[in-house]
């Protein structure tokens, strides 16, 4: 369990307490984490969605660039970020020149799922990803390809084994799509509007990384002739909702 879910909770990160419980409802604090509920509170048993389970980033875009998730790693537009009406709510716009970015970027480990609402206009090429939706680096990422429209994703392990795919799955221009990508250690499962379009196999922890995260583009360092520190793979179009799991999950109605 992450130590700043057990200190909200009043619990002792220190201490291995995650299969102890007192508050009479018969789960333990392990499942009290999972599913959403407060470890102190007696309470019927009644999961959270499972794209807000093992949240660890959360950015919802309804009029700001908060992290809602406990982490509260907030973002920082930068260019011509603006808000706009969205997928039910109020949404993101980057123009292809603009991005959010925090600087802290989630632990990883052995699981990982990455989902978004996008509304995407025609990206730009550049020589990594395109148009970028969620992006650390080269360590994880979701985008859209330049003139196909394709989604593509990418994980990297700790032994720095890159794993970039581009599924072959268009996404439609102009209109709202939820796009998810989901880890379990050894297969990765990408689903377009529910429904499950393509998947892969791979295997590995994902390392703790350096890079900034990034929603609509993708921080890159200095690499010699390749190219300047700076934000590339910028993203045109529409984002709502991003939500980062360190959990296998997959789609429901409610998410």
């Amino acid at each position: 369990m992450p130590d700043v879910w057990e200190i909200a909770n009043g619990l002792d990160p220190l201490v291995d307490d995650s299969l102890l419980g007192d508050d009479g409802d018969d789960r333990n604090n392990l499942q009290e984490y999972l599913d959403g509920t407060d470890p102190n509170i007696y309470d019927e048993y009644n999961p959270i969605p499972d794209l807000e389970r093992g949240l660890v980033a959360y950015y919802p875009f309804d009029g700001d660039t908060n992290d809602y998730s406990l982490y509260g790693n907030t973002g920082h537009p930068s260019g011509n970020s603006i808000f706009v009406d969205g997928n039910n709510s109020p949404a993101i716009s980057f123009d292809g020149s603009s991005y959010v970015s925090s600087e802290v970027s989630p632990l990883l480990g052995t699981q990982i799922t990455m989902s978004a609402w996008v509304n995407p206009r025609s990206q730009s090429y550049d020589n990594y990803t395109n148009g970028g939706i969620i992006l650390n680096g080269g360590d994880y990422e979701i985008a859209i390809t330049a003139n196909t429209n394709t989604i593509r994703y990418a994980l990297t392990n700790v032994t720095n084994t890159p794993f970039w795919v581009d599924t072959d799955i268009p996404v439609s221009l102009n209109e709202w799509s939820h796009i998810v990508v989901s880890y379990d250690g050894s297969k990765i499962i990408t689903y377009l509007n529910g429904t499950e379009v393509h998947r892969g196999s791979y295997s590995g922890t994902m390392p703790s990384t350096p890079y900034p995260l990034g929603i609509g583009g993708r921080f890159l360092s200095q690499g010699g002739s390749v190219h300047n520190d700076g934000w590339y793979s910028l993203f045109n179009g529409e984002v709502d909702e991003v939500k980062i799991c360190l959990l296998y999950t997959s789609p429901s109605p409610r998410d």
